[in-house]
């Protein structure tokens, strides 16, 4: 994976990692202080419409003491009957009283008015459904009360607290009717149901909803009020009825049942959900936020570090593509990555002059392996040249220029007489045997000297050529001139059979030369290639175990502007796991090897816009080298060699 979307996916971890925990420790920590706030607010609910619920009895007892003092409520026991008109008339237009009741001391009921709030307008008289009788006389706890210190005061005291009726609950307010001399005529009731307008007016004064209040029983079907009344250890309790609402139950003492009063009331989660927004507000901005850091540091960090080091790594590509590349690091920054720039450019002026060594190392070891070679077959033609120069001394010693000189001795001598001489003497007679005989050795004589002469100049040529090879491998022009392909590969593999000296391999060589126009190229840097290539195909075919060795040496075009040229050998072959190391410097796996002429061969490839490559089966299937270069200029298609297709075989 590169620099960039690594990085890009550690601060996306980053980020969504510290959103995740900083949620979760949200909603841990504040969640929960959320809901405890929540369940604080709602019980304080409870405590205010519980608290309503006794301002409006303290409105019904203060009501109740008002009427009770009324002139016209006294006369009730005078049987005027003016006042029942009154009160019925206050009662059916006051919604905040829906039972008012005047009864003597003894109980007995002396007037009554109850209400029923309706679906529709106005208000519907029901006194059985509001008020419970006891044998038509007003209850005793409405008259006396039921608690000791009501049951002490007896008929003078006054009486409030919540009356279960068959309309539900009641807040209830009993006062005594005073008469004259302070004497007690009898009680008067007044009451409000807990229902319709009160319910409305406590949830809205409470900021509650679905207020139910009921004694336990007649808690009908509302088995949540019955399980909270067998749970309740005197503090309200809160259930959860969903996202939006939750549940408080309370239970407090009704002062006129035996039972306590248990009611419950819906509390919105106004609080929870603001907290869940914050929380999602808070998760939003710190996603928002960590993205804003992550493009801000994606930005700085591309722009410092992450493009230059994609640049050193592009830079450092090229130059592992192509060794001789000349590429510069230098960023112009004075930071840590520009120090490592400059470092870069430092190693690589100083690899640059390696290299260099490196390849005149291996070019001058090419060098002295093919100048050893050709200087053992100069010494070898030497010995030959010495032989037919000491047969020529030997040849020249041995001719009859003394008997030349006694017969010209002999001819001076009679010159004046010559003819007689020749006729008469007997010496003279001999004269002409010996001529013969001199004229028959000198042509001996120059017929071995001319043969030793002939085997002088074969071996000075050969010297000559021997010397012409070596200099032309060493010579190290850069000089582009049309070439011949496959005289180049002739040429190549000439200087390779005579660099080996006596103990060169016989091979068998096999050219397969297409129709090839001649390539624009520099002549003896191609040369040099194919030597390399060649010698070492020899020398891979040259082991023991290596039965039949041929030496293919092919050309074919690659390409409109490209051809190919190819040394396959039926040598050792190469492991696969040599093939990537076959052109490094130093590699060989000869015992007598340095591993500079593939190098040499492939930067030579290099620097003439070619490549050199390698493919072998395995170790004993032989293998490819193969040399791609550009053709350059255009020339006319015309056979590279006398030699070309078909093949032609040859040692």
């Amino acid at each position: 994976m590169k620099l960039q979307p690594k990085i890009v996916l550690i601060l996306s971890a980053v980020v969504v990692t510290y959103a995740t925990s900083d949620s979760m420790v949200q909603r841990i920590t504040l969640q929960r202080i959320f809901e405890k706030t929540e369940n604080e607010f709602a019980q304080k609910n409870t405590v205010r419409v519980k608290e309503a619920l006794e301002e409006q009895l303290e409105v019904i007892d203060s009501r109740c003491q008002d009427w009770a003092e009324q002139p016209g409520v006294i006369d009730a026991f005078w049987d005027t009957p003016h006042f029942a008109e009154e009160l019925t008339r206050k009662v059916r237009n006051s919604p905040s009283v829906d039972l008012l009741c005047i009864a003597d001391a003894n109980g007995e009921i002396l007037w009554k008015a109850a209400y029923l709030p309706t679906s529709g307008v106005g208000r519907t008289e029901s006194i059985d459904a509001v008020l419970p009788l006891q044998n038509g006389k007003l209850p005793a706890k409405l008259m006396t009360g039921d608690q000791p210190e009501e049951l002490a005061r007896g008929i003078l005291g006054p009486i409030r607290g919540y009356l279960s009726t068959p309309a539900g609950v009641m807040l209830t307010s009993s006062r005594p009717i005073w008469g004259a001399n302070k004497t007690v005529l009898g009680k008067l009731v007044v009451g409000r149901l807990l229902a319709g307008d009160l319910l409305e007016e406590l949830q809205v004064r409470t900021e509650t909803e679905d207020i139910d209040a009921r004694f336990l029983h007649n808690t009908g079907d509302n088995q949540r009020l019955v399980s909270f009344a067998d749970r309740w250890d005197g503090e309200p309790l809160i259930e959860v009825d969903g996202p939006d609402s939750l549940t408080v139950f309370h239970l407090f003492d009704s002062r006129l049942e035996e039972e306590p009063l248990v009611f419950s009331a819906s509390v919105d989660r106004e609080i929870s959900r603001a907290g869940a927004a914050a929380m999602r507000y808070s998760l939003v901005s710190t996603v928002a936020a960590g993205l804003l850091v992550l493009f801000v540091l994606l930005f700085v960090l591309k722009r410092i570090v992450v493009k230059p080091i994609q640049q050193l790594t592009q830079n450092a590509l090229v130059i592992g593509q192509d060794e001789t590349s000349k590429v510069e690091f230098d960023l112009g920054r004075g930071d840590e990555v520009g120090t490592l720039a400059s470092e870069f450019d430092s190693m690589m002026r100083k690899l640059a002059k390696s290299r260099q060594a490196l390849v005149e190392t291996a070019r001058e070891a090419g060098m002295s392996e093919i100048a050893t070679g050709i200087l053992h077959n100069v010494g070898n033609v030497l010995n030959s040249v010495n032989v037919s120069a000491t047969m020529l001394d030997q040849k020249t010693r041995s001719l009859a220029v003394g008997d030349l000189e006694a017969l010209h001795g002999i001819i001076k001598e009679h010159a004046d007489d010559l003819g007689r001489f020749l006729e008469e003497d007997p010496r003279g007679k001999h004269l002409e045997p010996f001529i013969g005989a001199i004229t028959e050795q000198m042509r001996t004589a120059q017929s071995g000297m001319a043969a030793e002469l002939g085997s002088l100049v074969k071996g000075i040529e050969h010297i000559r050529t021997l010397v012409a090879s070596q200099q032309d491998y060493v010579r190290n022009e850069d000089v582009i001139e049309s070439v011949d392909l496959g005289a180049q590969l002739d040429r190549a593999c000439e200087i390779s059979s005579t660099a080996g000296g006596e103990h060169v391999t016989p091979v068998e060589i096999v050219r397969d030369y297409a129709n090839l126009p001649e390539a624009r190229t520099a002549r003896h840097k191609l040369l040099e290639i194919l030597v390399n290539l060649i010698q070492n195909a020899r020398q891979a075919m040259c082991h023991a175990e290596v039965t039949e060795r041929v030496l293919t040496l092919r050309t074919e075009r690659c390409g409109d502007d490209r051809v190919r040229l190819s040394i396959i050998d039926t040598g050792v072959g190469i492991a696969a796991e040599h093939l990537v190391d076959v052109f490094n410097y130093g590699f060989t796996t000869k015992p007598n090897g340095h591993g500079f002429g593939l190098h040499a061969a492939a930067n030579a490839a290099t620097e003439i816009h070619g490549s050199l490559s390698v493919h072998s089966d395995g170790p004993g299937a032989g293998a490819t080298f193969t040399l791609e270069i550009p053709l350059g200029l255009k020339a006319e298609v015309k056979p590279t060699s006398s030699k070309s297709a078909p093949p032609v075989l040859s040692r």
